[in-house]
């Protein structure tokens, strides 16, 4: 007695093969002629989609079943993970070697003194008073006394 599951797995298999190589070229002829419609395509596309979807996740259904794949994959991740420590490890290594040498700051350092700038910052706009441009203008003044000709700003806007 052979298995139900195989048999509906190689019935999939037929059928998407005989939609794809004979069904779905005779309904796209008679289309293309007229004889046929645009249902009758769509309808045989779908049929053998349907059926080599059933058949891909037969196969990975019983890829999945098999015990050798199943060690294989844990195999293969644990040796990955191996790898990507061991590279890891030698990344850190090498850069803090480096940083130590030439001086470079690490992150925490460079975002340390971001974060001091900005409160710095903030502190000197706090206490920096708003002034008027006019304000500012006539503590300029005393300068243009020292220019080298005796002209005033009054005397120079009068001229022109």
């Amino acid at each position: 007695m052979s298995d139900p599951y195989f048999t509906k797995t190689m019935e999939d298999l037929f059928t998407a093969y005989k939609t794809f190589t004979v069904d779905l070229p005779l309904a796209g002829t008679r289309w293309a002629f007229g004889i046929g419609q645009e249902k009758d395509v769509t309808t045989t596309v779908w049929k053998g989609y349907d059926a080599s979807i059933r058949v891909a996740t037969a196969a990975v259904d019983s890829l999945y079943r098999t015990p050798l794949f199943g060690t294989t994959v844990s195999s293969v991740a644990n040796q990955m993970l191996r790898w990507q420590q061991l590279g890891t490890s030698a990344t850190n290594l090498m850069t803090t070697n480096l940083r130590q040498g030439i001086g470079i700051p690490t992150a925490a350092e460079v975002k340390a003194l971001t974060e001091r700038v900005t409160i710095l910052e903030a502190k000197s706009t706090e206490a920096t008073p708003k002034t008027a441009p006019r304000v500012t203008l006539n503590r300029i003044r005393p300068f243009d006394s020292h220019a080298s000709t005796p002209t005033s700003a009054v005397e120079e806007r009068a001229a022109a």
